[in-house]
Parts: structure tokens; sequence; C-alpha cells
């Protein structure tokens, strides 16, 4: 009984710690019994008195299989050792005489629920199947993966195509005709600024040559000018009945004067016209187009000043009408008393 009473404390500590499946007489066999003491009273069994008696107490040995000493150990270490052999332990009474519960056939000890739980979630999670739409994200991926891939390996083999010997003989021999086409790239180029050089200064001269025609056009229309005032101050003349045959010589010979000017005047735009031609042969040549627009500016003003001309002719010929027509008054007209 009082073996009993001294094994108490260690179930409730067990209890407390994770509440395993276990029968108190597997407990018994990892626990020595403690000593009993040889002064006890222990009522007789001939009478009923707590006295003590004269004849020696026998007090029956334990089982053998209690009498194992093992050294003192933590209650996780006992644990432990009950799970790692709980197959060689045979089932035995308690010191109270409850029968021990028998061993399940499971070789691993009971585990409690939460721990079940939690190790049921984490294989839940571990082999939980993605969705579709991370499926279609991981072979995109690999798509992308897969072509960058491909793309290197088509440069590198370009690149060891290139490094062959064969390539890179042909290689020099490019080079080679790339550095004489420079070559004469470079040469043509300085042709065409010598060229330019030379088209500048012509539309330079062309330029003065056109300023110079332009002050020779302006003094034709005031000589033009001059002669409408005279032959205005003739006819005043003819109204009036008089005739001088020295104002019928003075405008003859302004007349006379006039078309040689006017005759003038078509030589200029003559070597106006061919000095155009020859540089529109030399831009054909060239093909700046500054020079272009230049020699299309000249021409216009050319063309201007040939509808001037053409003006100035007509002009004079009406004027020589008019010279005509005066002269057969002045003959109509009787002689002066």
């Amino acid at each position: 009984m009082s073996s009993a009473l001294n094994s108490m404390p260690d179930l409730s500590i067990a209890q407390s710690v994770g509440n395993p499946e276990f029968s108190l007489g597997s407990i018994s066999s990892g626990f020595s019994t403690p000593a009993r003491k040889t002064n006890r009273r222990v009522p007789s069994t001939t009478s009923a008195t707590t006295a003590p008696s004269s004849a020696p107490v026998s007090t029956p040995s334990p089982p053998p299989t209690n009498r194992r000493k093992e050294p003192a150990m933590s209650l996780s270490r006992r644990l432990s050792a009950l799970n790692d052999h709980d197959d060689d332990i045979m089932e035995e009474e308690d010191v109270l005489g409850t029968p021990g519960a028998k061993k399940k056939g499971n070789d691993e000890p009971e585990t409690p629920m939460p721990a079940r739980s939690a190790k049921r979630a984490g294989r839940a999670s571990k082999g939980a199947p993605l969705t579709l739409r991370d499926q279609e994200k991981h072979i995109d991926s690999l798509k992308k993966e897969n072509f960058n891939v491909k793309l290197r390996v088509h440069f590198l083999e370009e690149r060891l195509a290139q490094l062959a010997p064969d390539q890179m003989d042909q290689a020099l021999k490019q080079n080679i005709n790339l550095k004489i086409e420079v070559q004469n790239r470079g040469l043509e180029i300085k042709k065409l600024k010598k060229l330019v050089l030379e088209l500048e200064r012509e539309l330079e001269r062309l330029q003065k040559g056109h300023g110079s025609s332009r002050s020779r056009e302006r003094e034709l229309e005031e000589k033009l000018d001059e002669r409408d005032r005279e032959i205005k101050e003739l006819r005043r003349k003819l109204r009036e009945g008089r005739s001088d045959n020295d104002a019928m010589r003075e405008l003859e010979n302004r007349n006379e004067e006039l078309e040689a000017e006017l005759g003038d005047m078509r030589s200029l735009l003559e070597d106006n016209v061919e000095e155009i031609n020859r540089l529109r042969v030399l831009l054909e040549g060239g093909g700046n187009e500054d020079i272009h627009h230049k020699v299309e500016e000249l021409e216009g003003i050319n063309e201007e000043l040939r509808m001037q001309l053409e003006d100035h002719a007509d002009a004079a010929a009406q004027r020589d009408d008019e010279r005509e027509d005066l002269l057969d008054e002045i003959e109509r007209l009787p002689p002066a008393a």
C-alpha cells in the first residue's frame, strides 16, 4: 500500500507532460521500489492489536523484475526510453494489483491531437496543386527563358562561324575593299568641294552682272521716259502749226540712240543666258542643291529682264510708228509763208 502511495506523484507529473497513453504497469518497470522500514507496526495475524510483537515480521521480497537498479534519469529521458523499448517490456501487474493496459499493435506511441493536426496541415500545404494561372505564368517564364537561350546559341554559332579561317580571310578582304572605297569617296568629295567653290564664284559674278543689268535697265527706262516727253513736245508743236526740221532731226537721233541701247540690252541678256547654261552643265555634275536654287533664281530674273526688254522693244516700235505718223502729218502741213 505504501509503495502505491509513493508512486502517485510520478503519475501526476507524467499526465501533466503530455498525457501519453501508457499503463501503470509499464511505468513500474522503469522505477525502483523504495526500501521498507523494518520497525513498522504490522497487525498480527492472530490478534487484532497493534502492539509490537516479539516475533520478527517477515516481508516478502519484491519480484525479480523490480530489482533492476538503474541510474536516476529525468522524466523526458525516461519517457523516451519507454518509447524506444516498448516492445521489450512485458506486461505485469501494478503494486495496487491493477491490471496493466495492453499495448496496442502500433510501434510508435500515440501522438497527441494538436501535433497530428499540425502534421496534416503541413502535408496539405506541401502537396497543394498550383492554380491554372500560376501554371500559365510558369509556362510563359519557361518559354521566355527557352527563347533567350536559343537566341544566345544562334549568336554564338554566328560568331564561331565568323572566327573560322575562311571567314577571317573574307573579312580581311572586305575590310580592304571598304578602305579603298573610303579613299575614293574622299577624293570625290574633294573634287566636289572645288567645284562648289568655282560655282560660288560664278554666282557672285552673275549677281554683280545682274546688278549692273538692273542699273542699265533703269537707265533705259529713264531714256524712254525722256523720249516720251520729247514726242509730246513735238505733238504740241505740230498742233500749233509750226514745222521744225531741227526738232525732227533731234527726234530721229534720240530714236537711233534708244535703238542702240536696246541692242546692248539684248546682247547682255544673251550673255546671261550663256552663263546660265554653263552653270547648268556644271550643276549636273556637282549636284549642289543651293547652287540649283540660285541658278533657278537667276533664270527667273533673266526671264523678267527678257520680258522687260520685249516691253521696251514694243515701246520703241510704237515710238517709231508715232514718229512716222508725225512725219506724215508734217508733210501734209502747208508750207510756212
